[in-house]
């Protein structure tokens, strides 16, 4: 089935969707403005970086699936 909408898949499919997922949230950490999600382990994961300095980009402790301590 296909299902053309112009709604956010999060309305249409609220149950299953709230189920699986964790909300993102926006933090610094360090400086450096990250969006992270809590794992099953209840730990910070690193979803995306949101900085405007390239060198954070560059920063081998920073890359989406990293566990912040």
């Amino acid at each position: 089935m296909i299902l053309y909408t112009m709604m956010p898949q999060e309305l249409i499919f609220q149950q299953s969707y709230h189920q699986e997922q964790s909300q993102p949230k926006l933090i610094n950490h360090n400086g450096i403005p990250v969006i992270v999600e809590e794992n099953e382990q209840r730990q910070q994961q690193i979803v995306r970086i949101l900085s405007t300095n390239p060198q954070d980009y560059l920063n081998e402790n920073y890359y989406p699936g990293q566990i912040l301590s």
